[in-house]
């Protein structure tokens, strides 16, 4: 899977979607992506509905649900309205094949939807989470430091590695992933 090379940020966002889903994603997928991130999310804005109201919160969690409550059914409904406007498009041009191809978007996300439904390749996706945050924030980890990052964002509980990271070391350097390297008490930066 050699599609992080362009350094560009839709070429990084196409390359963690395909480690994530193990393809890459084609136009209808990419079209309804959006609506499965933030499905899960609206999911538990509607328990949190069901739960104490806000006020029994400290006032900081307070702020920070309800803006969380509030922004997410707004990002749905943009969500929804996209897709409903696609389909609504394809039957009034009875475009069958735009119908077809939202219908196999649709079930290709079938058992991709949640938090606990795993990646194609944890490792890169970790590792390309970590390039874009290097990029655009100034993020700088040693091997260990990435080795605990990409567990701790896949869902993964971190194991200490004996032989260096070795494997995760040889993705980071295919992928061109930035890395300080540490040796003996000092840190030395170094872009791979």
């Amino acid at each position: 899977m050699r599609l992080a090379f362009g350094e560009n940020r839709l070429s990084l966002s196409r390359a963690m979607f395909a480690a994530k889903y193990g393809q890459p994603l084609e136009p209808p997928q990419l079209e309804l992506l959006n609506y499965y991130i933030y499905w899960p999310e609206m999911k538990k804005v509607i328990q949190h509905q069901k739960t104490p109201p806000l006020e029994m919160l400290p006032d900081a969690d307070q702020a920070r649900l309800k803006i969380w409550m509030e922004g997410i059914p707004k990002a749905m409904a943009i969500f929804e309205k996209q897709i409903c406007d696609i389909f609504l498009e394809a039957v009034r041009t009875h475009n069958r094949q735009k119908i077809i191809e939202l219908a196999d978007a649709v079930w290709f996300f079938r058992d991709k939807v949640g938090d606990n439904t795993g990646y194609a390749d944890a490792d890169r996706y970790g590792l390309l989470l970590y390039k874009h945050q290097a990029e655009h924030f100034g993020l700088r980890l040693t091997m260990r430091e990435l080795a605990k990052f990409v567990a701790e964002n896949t869902q993964r509980k971190f194991q200490p590695s004996e032989d260096g990271y070795s494997s995760l070391r040889k993705k980071a350097k295919e992928l061109k992933v930035p890395i300080v390297v540490a040796r003996k008490g000092k840190l030395i930066r170094k872009r791979r």
